[in-house]
């Protein structure tokens, strides 16, 4: 009776402290803003008397909350029910992968069950860029609202083209097109440069397809953006090593984020990309859009990153 009582206790003892450390870790920010710190409870069915392997699958089982409850963190519930099966494949069945570290706190054998209390370190990065890979958007709501100021030179330009220029105000170009694409797939919200009103501001800069971050930020801030992307592009016919008809094109995009209440760069990227096509245009065209789109993909894990950062720290 005695031994009886004082397994209840123990039981309740871990359900408690379990229940306040993992509603601590989903509420409070932690030192290091890429992972998270979360307590959890862990259960294994002892068969055939093998405690030991019961004690495995208890742990296992706890690492695959802990990652439960630091994705729960990240989406909204009609997202995780909208994507279920997807988050079973890329997570839940992989929970390892996500659990930079653990250790059990407390254990106990209850029965035909045996149930551990372990803290585990989640690399919530990690699980926010395998959901982004996934297509999943992570946060909207916590997400900035981008401005380009992309300029791009194709093969066949004398200079660069750029939207804020006197001439071609507006243009946008494949690059800017991919990444814009990548940055909407990914859940931020991009300023339409069709719908902003010009003024003063862009007197001083319409020469300048190469802006320094003082501009791009100053400009930034008086069309509302709270990022904003700075870069260019460029396209070329590179040697052709196939023989025929066919030609290769390379682009190479260079391009940096800056925030625009503080000036601060918060990613940034290069990229070389090389495609091949008997047409000239298609071929540049190819070359400029996969190159942005592999760049949109760069930034938008690193400024969703450093943002979700921020974010966490202000609470």
């Amino acid at each position: 009776m005695y031994l009886f009582s004082l397994i209840k206790k123990s039981l309740l003892i871990i359900f408690i402290l379990a229940v306040a450390a993992n509603l601590s870790a989903i509420v409070s920010a932690e030192e290091n803003a890429s992972e998270k710190i979360i307590e959890v409870i862990g259960t294994g069915a002892i068969q055939g008397g093998d405690v030991a392997k019961a004690r495995d699958r208890a742990i296992k089982n706890s690492l695959v909350s802990a990652v439960e409850f630091a994705v729960a963190d990240i989406l909204p519930i009609e997202s995780m029910i909208q994507n279920f099966e997807t988050l079973n494949e890329i997570l839940y069945d992989n929970s390892s992968e996500f659990v930079a570290d653990y250790k059990v706190l407390t254990e106990l054998k209850s029965g035909r069950t045996y149930r551990v209390l372990v803290q585990a370190t989640v690399s919530t990065s990690v699980i926010e860029q395998q959901l982004m890979n996934a297509g999943i958007k992570v946060c909207k709501k916590n997400l900035p609202e981008i401005l380009f100021f992309i300029a791009e030179q194709n093969f066949s330009d004398i200079s660069p083209r750029y939207w804020w220029s006197e001439d071609l105000t507006f243009f946008k170009g494949y690059t800017e097109i991919a990444m814009t694409e990548k940055m909407l797939e990914n859940g931020f919200s991009v300023i339409d440069q069709k719908k902003l009103v010009l003024n003063e501001e862009f007197e001083t800069l319409k020469d300048k397809a190469d802006l320094s971050n003082q501009d791009a930020v100053s400009l930034g801030a008086v069309l509302q953006a709270d990022v904003v992307i700075v870069g260019n592009s460029k396209a070329d016919i590179a040697p052709n090593t196939m023989g025929g008809d066919i030609k290769s094109f390379k682009a190479i995009v260079s391009a940096r984020a800056l925030r625009t209440d503080t000036g601060e760069e918060i990613a940034s990227t290069t990229r070389t990309v090389v495609s091949v096509n008997k047409d000239n245009i298609a071929g540049a065209r190819d070359a400029l859009s996969n190159a942005g789109y592999l760049s949109g993909s760069d930034l938008a894990s690193q400024i969703a990153m450093k943002w979700h950062e921020e974010v966490k720290k202000a609470k």
